[in-house]
């Protein structure tokens, strides 16, 4: 039976750092109403919206600053983490499976990744302390991977990141007014 109450109160001291309504997830043959929410504990906890009740937590390993979802592929989960690290999961109903963890090739400018997206290309991009970055998909056994493929150094601490058209990265510089654009 359904949660009558229109409310969810969450046990927990943690700062909420981000949140996502997740799109498209089947299960049980029902689109499930989720929202994922990013917590400074390592915690993302996905809450039906339904019944408001929490449909499963996921552990990661440190502050959870973004989180992403594929429009297309609505099953891959991505978050990025104030250790500077990726964290892609693929969702399956009411359980996840870690797929991957990515992080920068060592001697690239590496720091917390304030705000990850998805690409309109199939891509990753990420904000970053000093830059951004540009993650390739690759397939592997039938699933979507990732690798580093570009960074552009911003010499700025970039904490917001939009896809203006499929040319064009708009970010916002957290400790100047400003906003830049890349081609």
């Amino acid at each position: 039976m359904a949660n009558t109450n229109p409310n969810i109160i969450l046990n927990t001291s943690s700062t909420i750092w981000c949140m996502l309504k997740l799109t498209n997830i089947i299960y049980n043959y029902k689109i499930l109403n989720l929202v994922a929410i990013g917590f400074e504990d390592n915690t993302i906890i996905i809450i039906n919206l339904l019944s408001m009740e929490i449909h499963q937590t996921i552990i990661t390993k440190d502050t959870v600053y973004s989180i992403a979802q594929f429009k297309n592929d609505s099953n891959y989960l991505i978050c990025s983490l104030s250790n500077g690290e990726i964290i892609i999961y693929i969702l399956k109903g009411n359980k996840y499976e870690h797929l991957q963890t990515l992080e920068k090739p060592k001697g690239l400018k590496k720091g917390e990744i304030n705000k990850v997206i998805t690409l309109l290309d199939g891509n990753l991009a990420t904000a970053e302390r000093g830059a951004l970055s540009i993650w390739k998909s690759k397939l592997t056994l039938g699933k979507k991977k990732f690798e580093f493929f570009k960074e552009i150094i911003t010499e700025n601490d970039t904490c917001q990141l939009i896809q203006v058209n499929p040319q064009f990265l708009a970010c916002a510089i957290y400790s100047t007014e400003l906003i830049i654009v890349y081609k």
